[in-house]
């Protein structure tokens, strides 16, 4: 009570202008009242509320309507939502208006459940609902996926005849939209004489989160053919459909038009317009879009930061991170889950469990998210261990976890442990989906599980999701692996869409088959159908061309990768030596070999097997010698090109063995010269040899000596 007696003391300096507003409102003003509304005037916290919602039940003003609504906005305004709200729960019957407005102010704070909970308490109370009522309920449905109480709620606008509301047909259609029930949301809309923008915004938004971009792209025209402006939301629903059509030049066009227009560039439309450049692999551009935002907020921060992580830019993702550190930026739970796969990229497990403390201090270490991109993280890094561990404290998994573990053993080859996991995954009661199924397919085919993987074909049918590429994709490697290529070549022509993955695919395993005349017309198809080639392509299809008469085309492709920048990478080069020693040419191999920056054991043993190819023995040892000296270990290729060469060299000959040790590093080189009996004869005796030795000698008529 000595609240109320301070609060009395003040009320001569109260303004006189509430009364005055409720004298023209008709209300009827009690003392108890009038008191009550200087008391509440007062208020400046939400512990101050609280004596305030005892005076209301104790002096019975519970059903006086106009002091209720004032103290449900001071409850709002104050953050102090739960005293509005068990106050509503003791009025017997509430007026419309108290209903209206308890709903519009949850749904301003978002707390859609509880207003949820409000309407339908409401309606089971018998209190009516109007036009005013229904726009936030909706909006609350669509909200939290409640797709069934948002049904519901449509057929009691159907039936209270509210359909034709311009407002309630925005929510709706902005429902169905969200909740992926497309047909009916592009039905409302068409319903509608003359939708404004706001419609229109909903079914793009609802097209572009459910994937259907072409239909997104479709109604965007619609917007300009009926002379809409596009606004802020309009381009921030439609600019990432873009960059997932590959449609760039739109989206600039876009960008450009959002500048004309002196569009001010929010929270939304600055983190798609990153994506899109980043996803042209134009980083400055999408870098200078960051730094045009003065005040950048965390999500401008994320998007750069996704940005980086997407195109495997680890090391500049890590310092943009570090930078938004600096600049009192705190991260959030889309930060951690955008950075820690640059971990993975970066192969540093050392900044990966630094971020993992990171996380703990934060407090997100229990959010799903994050603890799934960790789970992957120290997988993908090697250390299973920590992901199982990880894995198995989750008490709550998600499918999502459950692919990324799968994933992880068959990213370590444990694949036997992936299969094990995934109908541990069946028999918790999860449903798999298409990436489930694409996890497990590389087990299959490397432990030549034919039935099980043919099985997961056919659950992937029986799901409706064997039209998804990446799946498709996983089965034709599959098919490819457990050496039914004709059941790929098959489930090739029957694919409705195909990518460069695809091609290369397909291409790779004919001739990883040795059934070359497959490979190259599938190579000529993809030329035709416009399909650009990349690095991929070229590296699978050069062995195609092994054979003298194809060096004009293995020559193309060389100028190919030339044009488009490829000639650098090792692994081209290393396919091109091989492609011109095999073709005869040589000197052109030796050429490449000899102007390659960085040279592996490939590179060496590409040349050696040419030289060894067109029984240039010697040019085999000499080749191994210099290998030696460039301190390149020699492996089992190595040893493969020198049997054969010391066996057409020296054949009948002295058959000697030379094991080279170095202190520094374990460099074997094991020269065999002779008949292929000898080495059945002296099998025990090289494969006893122990470090270190300097020279192994054989004799046929003698024992081995050192």
């Amino acid at each position: 009570m000595g609240f109320f007696f301070r609060v009395l003391n003040t009320l001569s300096s109260s303004s006189p202008s509430i009364f005055s507003f409720v004298r023209h409102k008709h209300y009827s003003i009690t003392a108890k009242t009038t008191h009550f509304l200087r008391l509440l005037n007062l208020c400046k916290t939400s512990k101050d509320l609280k004596p305030l919602k005892s005076f209301l039940i104790v002096h019975g003003l519970v059903n006086d309507v106009f002091p209720i609504e004032q103290f449900v906005r001071s409850c709002f305004h104050l953050g102090a939502s739960h005293l509005a709200l068990s106050l509503f729960q003791q009025i017997r019957r509430p007026s419309l208006g108290l209903q209206n407005l308890i709903i519009r102010c949850l749904c301003n704070d978002g707390l859609y459940q509880d207003l949820l909970y409000v309407y339908l308490n409401s309606r089971a109370l018998g209190c009516p609902s109007d036009d005013f009522t229904f726009p936030f309920v909706i909006k609350a449905c669509a909200a939290l996926g409640a797709v069934k109480i948002g049904k519901q709620v449509h057929g009691v606008v159907f039936r209270a005849g509210f359909e034709q509301n311009l407002f309630i047909q925005t929510a709706l259609t902005d429902f169905y939209a969200r909740t992926g029930c497309m047909e009916m949301a592009r039905a409302l809309i068409d319903r509608i004489p003359q939708p404004d923008l706001v419609p229109w915004n909903a079914l793009i938004a609802g097209y572009s989160s459910n994937g259907f971009n072409w239909e997104a792209f479709d109604v965007f025209r619609e917007i300009i053919f009926m002379d809409l402006k596009p606004n802020l939301s309009t381009l921030a629903s439609i600019i990432p459909v873009c960059t997932r059509l590959g449609c760039i030049h739109t989206g600039k066009s876009l960008h450009c038009f959002a500048v004309k227009s002196g569009l001010v560039f929010n929270d939304f439309l600055v983190p798609a317009l990153i994506s899109m450049y980043a996803g042209d692999e134009d980083l400055c551009g999408a870098r200078n879009l960051f730094d045009f935002v003065l005040e950048k907020n965390v999500v401008v921060w994320n998007a750069m930061i996704s940005a980086y992580t997407q195109r495997q830019k680890a090391m500049s993702a890590f310092k943009m991170f570090r930078c938004m550190l600096r600049v009192g930026t705190q991260p959030n739970l889309i930060t951690f889950v955008s950075i820690i796969p640059s971990c993975e990229n970066s192969s540093s497990l050392a900044f990966g469990e630094s971020l993992h403390a990171g996380v703990i201090k934060h407090g997100s270490e229990n959010q799903l998210p994050i603890l799934t991109a960790l789970v992957s993280m120290y997988a993908k890094l090697g250390n299973i261990n920590s992901s199982r561990y990880l894995f198995e404290q989750t008490p709550s998994k998600n499918l999502l976890m459950w692919n990324s573990m799968i994933s992880g053993y068959v990213y370590n080859g444990l694949w036997d442990l992936s299969l094990d996991l995934f109908r541990k995954m069946q028999f918790s009661g999860f449903d798999s989906d298409a990436v489930s199924v694409v996890s497990i397919l590389p087990a299959c085919s490397k432990l030549e599980a034919d039935l099980l993987g043919r099985s997961a074909h056919a659950f992937s049918i029986r799901k409706g999701s064997h039209s998804n590429l990446n799946l498709s994709n996983a089965l034709l490697a599959f098919y490819s692996g457990c050496h039914h290529l004709s059941y790929a070549v098959t489930l090739f022509h029957k694919m409705p869409i195909r990518n460069a993955i695809t091609w290369n695919t397909l291409i790779s395993s004919c001739v990883h088959r040795g059934e070359m005349e497959k490979a190259v017309p599938i190579y000529h198809q993809m030329q035709k159908e416009g399909f650009k080639l990349d690095l991929v392509t070229l590296i699978s299809i050069l062995p195609s061309f092994s054979e003298k008469e194809n060096l004009g085309q293995g020559m193309a492709i060389h100028g190919y990768a030339i044009k488009d920048g490829f000639s650098s990478d090792i692994s081209m080069v290393n396919s091109l030596i091989s492609m011109y020693c095999n073709c005869g040419d040589l000197d052109a191999g030796r050429l490449l070999f000899e102007v390659m920056p960085k040279r592996s054991s490939v590179s060496w043993n590409a040349l050696m097997t040419g030289f060894r190819y067109h029984n240039l023995q010697k040019k085999v040892l000499v080749l191994l010698g210099e290998m030696m000296k460039s301190g390149e270990r020699p492996n089992f290729v190595t040893l493969l090109n020198l049997l054969a060469a010391c066996y057409t060299q020296l054949q009948d000959l002295t058959t000697q063995i030379h094991v080279s040790y170095s202190s520094k590093r374990e460099i074997w080189g094991i020269f065999l010269c002779g008949m292929p009996l000898f080495l059945c004869t002296y099998e025990q005796k090289i494969a006893k040899l122990q470090l270190p030795r300097s020279l192994i000698y054989f004799r046929r008529d003698s024992n081995p000596t050192m």
